[in-house]
């Protein structure tokens, strides 16, 4: 499997799961059978959608590196239908909290939104292309573009 900029969520989510299994030794997913050997980390790889051909990629790439790799450690995957699937609220409901780990959308947006805006001159038109409106990262991009956009005019 290549590592790249978009594999790398993918690696440091594995990572942190791996680091955070070997500190909760005790903790199993749910529905995992006694006959795990308990000297192998488990990794879970916790997919935003599971309707999502970028995710359905991630999932296939990790499949193949586990298969790999099965002697090292135990894998599970799972995920949210689609983006816009708002299940996680019983996790909040149950008290339960996970970290994230992830990108800074708002930094990157605006990192992209000045480079663009070397690019252009004052007083051009730009339009924002959305995806799901509701979306937590696409609202974090968005405000990142949109910074950038008005701080170059």
């Amino acid at each position: 499997m290549k590592y790249n900029m978009r594999t790398f969520p993918l690696v440091a989510m594995a990572v942190l799961l791996v680091l955070a299994n070997c500190l909760l030794p005790g903790c199993k997913p749910a529905g995992e059978s006694k006959a795990a050997s308990p000297a192998k980390p488990r990794v879970a790889l916790i997919m935003k959608s599971l309707a999502n051909e970028f995710f359905m990629t991630m999932e296939s790439g990790a499949k193949e590196h586990q298969r790999a790799h099965a002697d090292e450690y135990d894998w599970l995957a799972n995920g949210i239908k689609n983006e816009t699937d708002l299940a996680d609220v019983v996790l909040a409901s149950s008290g339960v909290k996970f970290p994230f780990v992830g990108p800074g959308n708002c930094k990157g947006a605006k990192i992209v939104g000045d480079f663009l805006a070397k690019k252009l001159k004052a007083g051009d038109k730009v339009v924002i292309v959305e995806d799901v409106p509701n979306a937590f990262n696409g609202i974090q991009r968005k405000l990142g573009f949109e910074d950038a956009m008005k701080a170059a005019g």
